[in-house]
């Protein structure tokens, strides 16, 4: 809890900025794709910046590891905000 305090306070932006892409180079993604959104979601709010990453590409992983997790709260809350935000890759 204490990380995504520091990620929320702007202390570690660089890392906020990159931590979708590290969680898939590391295969966190994979071995725990329902920790994975959990951590993803207490860092989003409602109008995420654009840098923050590829959101959609994310979800994608998530739901190809683990189609369940596609009917969870935290997963429908997101992709509503890559919709509602135009974060789809083109």
């Amino acid at each position: 809890m204490m990380a995504v305090t520091r990620l929320r306070d702007g202390s570690r932006r660089s890392l906020k900025e990159r931590i979708l892409t590290k969680l898939k180079e590391k295969g966190h993604v994979e071995r725990f794709p329902a920790a994975s959104l959990e951590l993803i979601d207490k860092l989003i709010d409602d109008h995420p910046p654009r840098w923050f990453g590829d959101l959609n590409g994310f979800l994608d992983d998530v739901r190809g590891v683990d189609q369940q997790l596609e009917s969870d709260g935290r997963f429908q809350r997101l992709k509503e905000i890559t919709v509602r935000e135009k974060l789809l890759e083109p």
